[in-house]
């Protein structure tokens, strides 16, 4: 009789530690996180940054432009100090292009100092013939 009701005991046990836990279902669940009915499924959705690769000096397009009646050309483009701080010693190294798109030669210009929240328009000059654009190559602070 011992073995008998240590098996109907048995038998209790295990279904009891059953009815706690979750049923397995054959139907499809919704593990879409953003559709989910299931909060503990829920994640929420952490945007990520852009690298800010010059820490707050933002570059805007550059273009090649004649210098009045002469036969200078300038790589002319802006640089903004969108930072709270005033940025010392900022050099603008330019990539120059031919008709094709491929580097002829480079360009730089230079600038002591851009206050916060203040624009530097620089002017590189281009000293290759053939060069008829430009694009930044780097931005440096000394």
């Amino acid at each position: 009789d011992t073995v008998a009701i240590l098996g109907v005991v048995g038998w209790f046990w295990f279904h009891a530690g059953m009815a706690s836990k979750p049923q397995m279902s054959s139907a499809p669940r919704d593990v879409n996180p953003t559709t989910s009915t299931n909060p503990a499924m829920v994640q929420p959705v952490i945007p990520i940054a852009a690298p800010d690769p010059w820490h707050g000096l933002k570059t805007g397009p550059v273009h090649v432009e004649k210098s009045g009646a002469g036969h200078l050309v300038y790589a002319v483009g802006e640089v903004r100090n969108e930072s709270d701080h005033e940025r010392f010693g900022v050099k603008v190294e330019l990539d120059v292009l031919d008709a094709q798109g491929e580097k002829v030669g480079s360009a730089s210009d230079y600038t002591q100092s851009i206050d916060a929240g203040k624009t530097w328009r620089f002017r590189a000059l281009v000293t290759d013939r053939n060069g008829v654009a430009a694009k930044i190559a780097s931005l440096k602070e000394d």
